[in-house]
C-alpha cells in the first residue's frame, strides 16, 4: 500500500501484513491500521534468510494490535516446516509474541503441532489451498479455538473462499499489484461494499 491510502484502508477495517525490510512497521500505529501481522519473509528471501536479522526486525514491530508473528517455514513441505518452525515457536512464546504456524502441503490434523501456536496460517501451493485437507485443518483449528489466516489471497474469489471455509483473515499482494494501474483502492472499496470481507471477521 501507499501511505496516503492508509486512512481509507483503516476506515474499511483492513489491516496490513508486515514484511522484513518493508519499513512500514514504525508507521502502522500512527497511520491508524486496526491490526497488523508480522510475516517471516522466507519465501522471498530463500537461502538468504537470516534468523538474527529476523529477530532484530521483530523487535521493531509494535505489539499493540499485532495479530501474530509467522514462524519460518519451508514452502510446500509440511515436515520441513515443522522442523524449522519448532525452535522459533518456543522463542516466540518466551518473547510474548502471538504465534502463527504455516500449514504447508502434506499437513494433516494429526500432524499439526496445535499446542505450539495460536494462529494456523494456510500456506502452500494453489492445489493445496483449494484441497480437502486444508478444509479439514480449518475445521480442526476452529474446534480447538485457533485463529485461521490464509496467505496468497489475491482475488475476490479467493477472499470469498477463505471466508466460506472459516478463515478469520487473509493477505496477498493484490492491492500492491493493482496500485500499478491506480485501481487498487477502488477495488478494495468495491469488495467492502459487496460484503466479501465481512466473513473474515468471525
Amino acid at each position: 500500500f501507499r501511505q496516503d491510502q492508509a486512512p481509507e484502508l483503516a476506515r474499511m477495517g483492513i489491516g496490513v501484513m508486515l514484511q522484513p525490510k518493508s519499513h512500514y512497521e514504525p508507521h502502522v500505529e500512527r497511520l491508524g491500521f486496526p491490526t497488523w501481522a508480522a510475516d517471516n519473509g522466507c519465501f522471498a528471501q530463500g537461502t538468504r534468510f537470516d534468523s538474527a536479522a529476523f529477530y532484530r526486525w521483530l523487535a521493531t514491530v509494535p505489539r499493540s494490535r499485532l495479530l501474530f508473528a509467522v514462524a519460518p517455514d519451508v514452502y510446500g513441505d509440511h515436515e520441513a516446516t515443522w522442523r524449522r518452525s519448532l525452535p522459533y515457536l518456543g522463542e516466540f512464546r518466551e518473547m510474548g509474541l502471538p504465534r502463527a504456524f504455516v500449514a504447508q502441503n502434506g499437513g494433516r490434523p494429526d500432524t499439526v503441532p496445535w499446542e505450539y501456536f495460536e494462529t494456523l496460517f494456510i500456506g502452500g501451493d494453489n492445489a493445496w489451498h483449494f484441497g480437502p485437507m486444508v478444509r479439514d485443518l480449518v475445521l480442526e483449528a476452529r474446534a480447538r479455538g485457533k485463529r485461521i489466516h490464509m496467505g496468497r489471497v489475491n482475488s475476490a474469489r479467493r477472499l470469498q473462499y477463505a471466508a466460506t471455509i472459516g478463515c478469520h483473515s487473509a493477505d496477498g499482494t493484490y492491492l500492491a499489484f493493482r496500485n500499478r494501474t491506480t485501481t487498487g483502492l477502488r477495488d478494495m472499496e468495491k469488495l467492502v461494499r459487496q460484503g466479501i470481507l465481512d466473513g473474515l471477521h468471525g
